[in-house]
């Protein structure tokens, strides 16, 4: 029996198939609205897909023909969603595989999600605690800085606030009452303090 292992192109996507029939009615067929195999989607998008023939072979059954065709599949990229002549051990097989994959990848994903949450959370902690410890130091190295740079930082707090000014009065504006408020409460706070 002939046989014939083809491809049909359109829209950036390709097909494979194979006929016993001859190729221009297996084209035919591909065109018609009861088709109903993935290569529709290459005559949705597209609206003159070219079809080549790739290999004309003879074989003693279908079976052959589809193991032939299904090696195209597993080789290129294309549409096909099912790869002819599988036996359903190897397609049972190949699923399951591709099953423990995806679960595998989604856990490894998950296990890096989780090392990267715990680092920084224990970097969080790790600083917490170091700021903690050198509180005393950190404040004199703050007020040594401003002594040490009083000038420059005070050229730079007055180039900012020009720059921002309408930011600041829009601001204020808008939480007139809740920055009295709070410095209200600063008041009392520093009253106690003494």
């Amino acid at each position: 029996m002939k046989g014939t292992i083809y491809k049909i192109e359109g829209g950036g996507m390709t097909y494979y198939g194979s006929t016993t029939v001859g190729i221009k009615r297996r084209f035919g067929e591909h065109k018609s609205k009861k088709n109903k195999t993935k290569s529709r989607l290459i005559f949705e998008m597209c609206d003159n897909p070219t079809y080549e023939i790739l290999e004309e072979v003879e074989v003693d059954t279908i079976k052959e023909l589809r193991r032939i065709e299904g090696t195209y599949i597993l080789k290129n990229d294309c549409v096909n969603k099912v790869v002819a002549g599988r036996t359903p051990a190897e397609y049972e097989y190949t699923e399951k595989r591709l099953a423990y994959r995806h679960t595998y990848r989604r856990t490894e994903e998950y296990r890096q999600r989780s090392r990267e949450k715990q680092s920084t959370d224990r970097a969080k902690e790790v600083k917490r605690l170091w700021n903690e410890k050198n509180k005393e130091k950190m404040r004199v190295l703050r007020k040594l800085n401003y002594e040490k740079n009083k000038e420059k930082m005070k050229t730079y707090n007055k180039l900012y606030y020009e720059k921002n000014k309408e930011k600041h009065k829009l601001y204020y504006e808008k939480n007139k009452d809740k920055i009295k408020q709070r410095n209200k409460e600063n008041r009392e706070k520093k009253q106690r303090e003494k």
